[in-house]
């Protein structure tokens, strides 16, 4: 039997962007709601990754707030999107049969100042992480005030043959009502951000469990 050649691509790095419809009719109420939160919680979470903003605790998704959680069942519903087109060989091993839901494990809001920004990390406890812009200023772009994601293999060589995989970070314009999301191992943090509003964010970090 003659043999097929391929290029194969094995262990790509997928990343989700999508935009919700909603957005426009929610975000008041949920920058109002973020502002009586600090007002009860005036210390905000302790980070050595934080510079000049305020960060929430990591149990929003335990809150009641109505528009809060359409936000979390929107970015439920796009992170298992990104998981079924991830694991699609996966999914189809395991069986058709075999049912997933998304467990949220930590969720937070950021509010930034000027000048604020969060360094490069990454997320333990969890396979995927998000951010959703709640606000940004008009003129925050892909070097203001933008997430970025690092190359998960940061050893490159300066040949020219592998110029295909040179391009060190990611970046991504926060655009109101825009989510990001990326596998927890990739290394990312945000531009410091200037605006005559505060940058505010929601992310989560997101497990996929089997249903029973």
């Amino acid at each position: 039997m003659q043999q097929k050649n391929e290029i194969l691509k094995h262990w790509p790095t997928f990343v989700g962007e999508f935009y919700n419809p909603e957005h426009d009719q929610i975000k008041k109420k949920l920058l109002a709601y973020f502002e009586d939160y600090k007002k009860k919680q005036p210390s905000s979470r302790k980070s050595n990754e934080n510079f000049n903003l305020y960060e929430s605790r990591y149990n929003l998704h335990e809150e009641g707030n109505q528009d809060l959680q359409k936000v979390l069942q929107f970015i439920s519903k796009c992170v298992f999107s990104v998981f079924q087109e991830a694991s699609k060989g996966y999914i189809l091993e395991r069986g058709r049969e075999t049912k997933y839901r998304i467990l949220i494990r930590d969720s937070w809001f950021i509010s930034y100042e000027n000048g604020g920004f969060v360094a490069p990390h990454t997320h333990d406890n969890c396979s995927w992480s998000c951010v959703y812009y709640v606000q940004a200023a008009k003129d925050a772009n892909k070097k203001n005030g933008a997430t970025f994601l690092e190359r998960p293999n940061s050893r490159s060589k300066s040949d020219l043959g592998s110029e295909s995989f040179q391009h060190q970070l990611e970046n991504f314009e926060p655009i109101e009502g825009k989510l990001v999301v990326w596998p927890s191992y990739v290394i990312h943090g945000s531009y410091p951000y200037i605006g005559k509003v505060k940058k505010t964010v929601i992310s989560a970090n997101l497990a996929i469990v089997e249903a029973k």
